[in-house]
């Protein structure tokens, strides 16, 4: 939109007083453009870490060393935390050992029956069958004689059973021998790897045990509290142990979001969305969307978003409210224009005010007020682009008057040109040169001065408009303000309302008794100051006489400064 100063008649420039010595100063005008309707949908939502966890022992024991303390910062694997260490050591040392002896049995059924074992089994098995033939032909003797009745029949029954006993003690040798030349079965080898195996989990399980003795960082991430201290014992039965410490990952976070079914289209498509702390709107950062819930809350009907952020300085902290931004573009043509150029009096439609540039002339229009959005608002009907818009001083003219800012511009131009002219008559054309780039050096300066000017003002403006809107129900009004300097107003005020607040205290009605109708409070007049006409309560004034008829510049400003008067007492709220 084209910014532009203009000075409408009544108007006095910045260096001239107004009526009753105050200083007025030129309206401020913008060009109404339509602008693309594009929209920046806003969610609220919340921080939450990426990745958090209350780490717990894994087994049972005594706390020996807590390693760490609330901020500090861990890396994966640091240790955290460790219990007394020497149950752990003595299991580990049993198991290996148990493991040694399976493994060393396992060795030797693979290795099979030594050479020397069976050299020692035939040996024996051929002593047993030369014994089992010797008692063999014994006991054919001791028949043969028992038949002679040369030997009694204890004597023949002893014979025999040492020739049985000798039989079976080379069957049981032969059998020992063919045993060893076969070497171990399979099953018994199958049994001992199996052992053995049994055995090497048992290690390695003493093993882990001693290692889960040390709790461990699982990620990077700040300890933000310490739930444990050394000496504690903890017992991972039944209750499944003691938490330790809170780990929380603040490198990265997630902000998420609670979107409604009539805007989840927007950010399907949306890859990227900037965050930004309600609090802090210096805080923000774009992140990515990650997921988008695809099944609403049945409570808030609402569906949930996660968007990624880096967080390497840790500005969004964990629970912080955030909202979440994103621009959606229109083909569709808005008209959007300063909260602060509308003008709306009680019970009638809002207007703001226009420069007709043809007629040079100040016109109200009532408008139609659409979205909000900051300190701009959308206007549905009413404007329709390219007209020139009063967006401050609104309060200094009247719709109707004209504007003489063209013809003042135009004569003074001239009469400028003018005197330059004669000035640089008869001077050599190197001097002209130079006067010519003085003057536009002083015009530009001229320029800037009066734009400082004129920000200044603006400013001093808004700190009146602020001390009104905060302590105008104690009473504080523009025409007291205007009588105290400009450093002393705000402590003014907060005077006034101690003032205020103490004077209610002390007419402070009974309980049973019907309060009084309360009056609005009048600030007092500061020292020096001439009273403003006020009759008890600051009642609407009556509008001013029809403007008056007569030409000329003195009659206009006498009109601008009694509306002016009446618009600013009675609505003191649509002032600029």
């Amino acid at each position: 939109m084209g910014l532009g100063i203009l000075c409408l008649t009544g108007c006095y420039p910045q260096s001239t007083a107004g009526p009753g010595g105050k200083i007025t100063r030129p309206v401020k005008v913008i060009q109404v453009r339509g602008e693309p309707a594009n929209e920046t949908l806003t969610l609220i939502g919340s921080i939450e870490p990426w990745q958090e966890a209350i780490l717990y022992f894994e087994v049972s024991g005594i706390v020996a060393e807590v390693f760490v303390e609330e901020g500090d910062i861990v890396a994966p694997g640091d240790p955290i935390a460790g219990l007394v260490l020497d149950d752990y050591e003595l299991g580990l040392s049993r198991a290996e050992a148990e493991l040694a002896a399976a493994e060393a049995k396992l060795a030797l059924l693979h290795a099979g029956t030594r050479e020397e074992d069976l050299d020692v089994s035939r040996a024996a098995y051929s002593r047993a069958k030369v014994r089992a033939a010797y008692w063999t032909s014994e006991l054919v003797r001791m028949t043969k004689l028992f038949r002679k009745n040369a030997i009694s029949t204890s004597e023949l029954e002893q014979t025999r059973r040492e020739s049985d006993a000798a039989e079976q003690e080379e069957l049981l040798r032969k059998a020992q021998l063919q045993k060893a030349v076969a070497g171990p079965r399979k099953e018994d080898i199958d049994a001992a790897a199996a052992e053995a195996e049994a055995r090497r989990q048992a290690a390695a399980l003493a093993a882990r045990q001693l290692k889960k003795a040390t709790l461990r960082a699982p990620f990077r991430g700040r300890v933000e509290r310490r739930l444990l201290d050394a000496g504690a014992y903890v017992n991972v039965f039944p209750t499944g142990g003691v938490p330790v410490v809170h780990l929380v990952d603040r490198d990265q976070v997630d902000a998420v979001v609670a979107v409604p079914e009539s805007l989840f289209s927007h950010f399907a498509d949306e890859p990227q969305v900037e965050i930004i702390s309600a609090v802090n709107t210096d805080i923000r950062a774009g992140g990515k969307i990650i997921a988008l819930g695809q099944v609403a809350d049945r409570a808030s009907g609402t569906y949930q978003l996660r968007v990624r952020l880096d967080n390497p300085e840790g500005r969004f902290t964990s629970g912080m409210v955030v909202s979440a931004e994103v621009k959606v573009e229109s083909t569709r043509q808005a008209i959007r224009i300063p909260v602060s150029s509308l003008r709306q009096a009680y019970g009638q439609s809002p207007q703001v005010l226009l420069v007709d540039p043809e007629a040079n002339q100040v016109i109200a229009r009532e408008v139609q007020l659409g979205p909000i959005a900051g300190e701009r608002v959308e206007i549905t009907a009413g404007l329709s682009g390219d007209e020139l818009l009063i967006v401050r001083g609104q309060d200094r003219v009247i719709a109707g008057l004209r504007s003489q800012q063209q013809e003042a511009d135009q004569r003074y131009d001239t009469m400028q040109s003018e005197l330059r002219e004669v000035k640089l008559n008869g001077l050599p054309p190197e001097q002209q040169t130079r006067l010519r780039e003085q003057w536009t050096s002083d015009d530009q300066t001229t320029k800037l001065d009066a734009y400082k000017n004129e920000l200044e003002q603006y400013h001093l403006e808004l700190d009146d408009f602020r001390l009104i809107s905060t302590y105008g129900q104690f009473g504080v009004t523009e025409e007291i303000l205007t009588q105290v300097p400009a450093d002393e107003r705000e402590s003014f005020c907060e005077s006034v309302r101690a003032d205020y607040w103490e004077e209610q205290a002390q007419q402070q009605p009974a309980a049973n008794q019907q309060p009084p109708p309360q009056q609005q409070p009048t600030a007092p007049v500061p020292a020096g100051a001439s009273a403003p006409s006020d009759t008890g309560g600051n009642p609407l004034p009556s509008k001013p006489d029809e403007p008056n008829s007569s030409k000329g510049q003195g009659a206009m400003a006498d009109n601008i400064s009694r509306s002016d008067s009446w618009e600013r007492t009675a609505f003191p709220a649509h002032r600029s």
